[in-house]
C-alpha cells in the first residue's frame, strides 16, 4: 500500500504544472531605459551553467574544484535576459567574450537580477559545499 502512495505522490509531482519565475527590470541603456525580462532557468540549464563555470585548482597533491564568478555571472546573465516584447534571449553564447570585457560597473546592472532570479544564494551554498 505504501507503494501505491508513493506511485500516487509521484504522479502528482510529476504532472504538476510548474511556473518559472520572471521578472521585469528596467536597465539603463544610451541614456534611457528599457525593460528586461530576465526568466528563471531550467534545472538543467542551471546545472549545465555551473559545470561550465568550474575550474579545477592543484592545492598541493589535491584537486579542488572552483567556480570561476565571472565565467558563471556571464553565462546566467546570458541565459535569464529576455526581450519581453519578443520573448528572443538578448544575448547569446557568441557574447560571451565581448560581455567579459565590459566594466564591472555595466556589468553589474545586469548581473545582479540575473543572478537573483538563477537563485544565487543557492549557488553561494553549492560553492561552500
Amino acid at each position: 500500500m505504501t507503494e501505491k502512495k508513493q506511485d500516487s505522490i509521484r504522479q502528482l509531482a510529476l504532472a504538476e504544472e510548474a511556473k518559472f519565475k520572471s521578472k521585469i527590470v528596467k536597465i539603463p541603456i544610451g541614456g534611457k531605459e528599457v525593460e528586461v525580462e530576465f526568466r528563471e532557468p531550467t534545472g538543467g540549464k542551471k546545472g549545465a551553467i555551473l559545470h561550465e563555470s568550474q575550474k579545477i585548482v592543484m592545492k598541493g597533491n589535491e584537486q579542488i574544484v572552483t567556480i570561476d564568478t565571472q565565467t558563471m555571472n556571464i553565462r546566467t546573465l546570458i541565459a535569464t535576459a529576455h526581450d519581453p516584447a519578443t520573448g528572443e534571449a538578448i544575448f547569446s553564447r557568441n557574447d560571451f567574450d565581448t560581455l567579459k570585457n565590459k566594466p564591472n560597473s555595466w556589468l553589474e546592472k545586469w548581473v545582479k537580477p540575473a543572478l537573483e532570479i538563477f537563485g544565487e544564494k543557492d549557488v553561494e551554498e553549492e560553492v561552500k559545499n
